[in-house]
């Protein structure tokens, strides 16, 4: 065995090493970055909030990104992975099937499915009549000043 044997043969095992680590690397820092800036983002609003209070002025609402609404999934990203999931698992279904491997694809295909049923079930759960809007968002009646009653 040559010497450029066996360099190729380090190389060709060290690609996918650097490539899985890299990865990770990536995750591990987004989510840092991440968690930093909702730390900041909460030290800023206790910040304001508590200037407010000594001012006297009303406490504004708190923002859609301190209640974490913009990371993690939402309505729409969950329906849409559930149908790419579905969808990736009938075509590997079918290319198992056609390839004699079975139906191991219709494990994705449930994964799927559920990932719809949640969903759906998540948006019936939003939409009920009697469920109460939390503080500051949505209509209905809120903090602040009321109706004027006349004199």
């Amino acid at each position: 065995m040559s010497l450029s044997d066996t360099l190729v043969s380090m190389l060709s095992m060290a690609i996918p090493i650097v490539a899985i680590l890299g990865a990770f690397t990536v995750a591990i820092v987004s989510t840092y970055i991440h968690y930093r800036r909702q730390r900041e983002l909460l030290q800023m609003h206790h910040i304001e909030r508590m200037a407010a209070l000594e001012k006297g002025i009303e406490l504004p609402p708190l923002s859609p990104e301190l209640l974490g609404v913009g990371w993690g999934r939402s309505r729409r990203n969950g329906r849409s992975s559930g149908i790419v999931t579905l969808l990736v698992g009938l075509a590997l279904t079918f290319a198992l099937r056609t390839n004699g491997g079975g139906w191991w694809g219709l494990i994705v295909v449930a994964v799927g499915l559920g990932k719809l049923i949640e969903t759906v079930l998540g948006l019936r759960g939003m939409q009920s009549p009697g469920a109460a809007n939390p503080p500051g968002f949505g209509s209905g009646p809120g903090p602040g000043p009321g109706p004027s009653q006349p004199s």
